[in-house]
């Protein structure tokens, strides 16, 4: 809800309500701490790459950290606003329409779908580059690449893959997929080292569609 001006209180520019019964003891922050925050942000997305011409969507429901999002976006780049009340299919649409590089939105949540709408349709975003907070990201050849410091605990990134591709390490606590040789293709290597070997000459394409049950990742 809007700030308002009072003696008792300062000046208050945002104003959380988690719950109907913390309504005498909100979350507040002032002008001084919105700037603060909303530099954060903007920084965080300008180590990311964002440039005046990126794009940066986001699918979030109404927070302080979305308002963030918003002004610390638009200092560096160009924001999308997509309502996370639409299903999968429409928002993948929009994230091409609007050539979204970045995707802001909310962790998995018990109760909360909105990261298994977008997880949903990672493989269809031709543009984006980065997601959430970067611990899974896809290349722009298709490839999928789990940070293991960031996704370290994350067990939630096992269970949000569509093609059940990514698996636990319990050894050392982080979920872990096949990158496609992804290494080998930056030296320079045409085709990963599957294809090569592969008896049935599987090229890429139909190696990646056999791993992820028919469906691919580009």
């Amino acid at each position: 809800m809007p700030g308002r001006r009072d003696q008792s209180i300062g000046t208050r520019v945002l104003v959380l309500h988690t719950t109907a019964d913390d309504y005498a003891s909100p979350k507040c922050w002032t002008y001084s701490e919105l700037v603060r925050d909303t530099t954060r942000t903007a920084n965080m997305l300008s180590r990311l790459g964002v440039q005046r011409d990126t794009v940066v969507a986001y699918v979030l429901p109404n927070l302080p950290e979305t308002h963030f999002v918003v002004w610390g976006g638009e200092a560096v780049g160009i924001v999308c606003a997509i309502n996370p009340l639409l299903e999968s299919d429409a928002i993948g649409e929009l994230l091409n329409a609007s050539g979204a590089s970045v995707l802001i939105t909310l962790a998995p949540h018990p109760g909360i779908d909105l990261w298994p709408k977008v997880q949903a349709i990672l493989h269809k975003l031709a543009s984006l580059r980065r997601v959430g907070g970067d611990a899974v990201r896809k290349r722009s050849d298709g490839i999928v690449i789990i940070d293991p410091e960031k996704a370290r605990g994350r067990k939630d990134i096992v269970k949000s893959c569509p093609y059940k591709a990514i698996v636990w390490n319990e050894e050392l606590q982080v979920p872990q997929t096949w990158i496609f040789d992804a290494h080998l293709l930056d030296q320079g290597w045409q085709h990963p080292r599957c294809e090569q070997v592969c008896p049935a000459r599987l090229r890429d394409g139909q190696a990646r569609r056999c791993r992820h049950g028919g469906k691919g990742l580009t």
